[in-house]
This record gives structure tokens, C-alpha cells and sequence, in this order.
């Protein structure tokens, strides 16, 4: 008899810990279900007013952002920024920027780390560029530094992801 109680509570356990490991495991699907949502909503928005209209809104916004850039890269190098020939390309960089905000979140739901990827290289080169809010002023200045700053702490989230990633599996090689 005491041996049956004892399978009986082994047996409690292992289900109790096989439940555990999947509701860890729909917590970190459904956190990179919600982390991703800001991405894909934004890259689907952006992709919709590309097909309908060539990005005219997101374009408008874009646009003197990446003339500014283009003039202090310029300024760096020594040379005059030829914004006129520069401008040509950007609509293929909100293109990129479309590809990266839709494959990136939807290879990171299904838990891959090259979305995770994706979307840090996304937001490395995106923040800095886009919500500069040191050349802005006013409300406008406020509203990018929170941009920056949610941006920073995403980066910031997504880098701590690869890296748990990166020490689990030097962990599993090691066993």
C-alpha cells in the first residue's frame, strides 16, 4: 500500500510539473503575442497606406528626418548631400521598414529567435533616425523622447530575450 501511494503521488507531481511547463510555455507565447502586436499593427498600417496611396502620410514624416541625416552624414564626410537623389530611395526604406515590422513579429510569436532579431535591428537603426527628439521642440520634442525611450526599452527587452536565449542554450550543450 505504501507503494502505491507513493506512484500515486509521483504521478500527482509529474502532471503537476507537465502543467507547469505549459502554462510557462503559454506565457511566453502569449508575452510574445503582445510584444509583437506593436510591431505588426504598425507595419500592417504602414503596408495598407503603401498599397493605397504610395505611404503619402508616412513618407511626409519620414522624409525630413532622413534629409536631416542625410545632411549631417553629408557634413561628416565633407561633401553636399544630394537630397534630391536620396529622396528617390526612401520610399524602398518604408518598404524595408514594412517587411521587417511584419516577418520580424510574426517569425517572434512563433519562437524564433531571428524575429527577435529583426526587430532589434528594426529598432537599432529606426530610433535614432526617426524620434530624434533632440532636433525637435515643444510637444514635439516630448512626444519623440517618449518614442525613443519606448523604443530603447523594447531594444533593451529584446537583447535581454536573445541573451536567456543564448545562455539556455550554452547551458543544454554544456549538459
Amino acid at each position: 500500500r505504501e507503494r502505491e501511494g507513493e506512484a500515486s503521488a509521483v504521478g500527482r507531481l509529474g502532471r503537476r510539473s507537465h502543467t507547469r511547463v505549459y502554462a510557462m510555455g503559454f506565457q511566453a507565447f502569449l508575452g510574445r503575442v503582445l510584444f509583437s502586436a506593436v510591431f505588426l499593427s504598425a507595419g500592417i498600417n504602414k503596408a495598407q497606406e503603401l498599397w493605397s496611396n504610395g505611404g503619402v502620410q508616412t513618407m511626409q514624416y519620414m522624409k525630413p528626418k532622413l534629409d536631416a541625416l542625410a545632411v549631417q552624414l553629408a557634413g561628416t564626410v565633407g561633401q553636399a548631400a544630394p537630397l534630391a537623389t536620396l529622396a528617390q530611395y526612401y520610399q524602398y526604406l518604408l518598404v524595408a521598414a514594412c517587411v521587417m515590422e511584419i516577418v520580424g513579429p510574426l517569425m517572434f510569436m512563433l519562437g524564433s529567435d531571428h524575429g527577435a532579431r529583426i526587430m532589434a535591428l528594426f529598432l537599432a537603426g529606426v530610433t535614432p533616425i526617426m524620434h530624434n527628439f533632440w532636433n525637435a521642440q515643444g510637444m514635439e520634442k516630448m512626444i519623440e523622447m517618449i518614442m525613443f525611450m519606448k523604443n530603447v526599452s523594447m531594444l533593451g527587452a529584446l537583447l535581454m530575450y536573445l541573451g536567456m536565449k543564448s545562455d539556455k542554450s550554452k547551458k543544454e550543450k554544456e549538459d
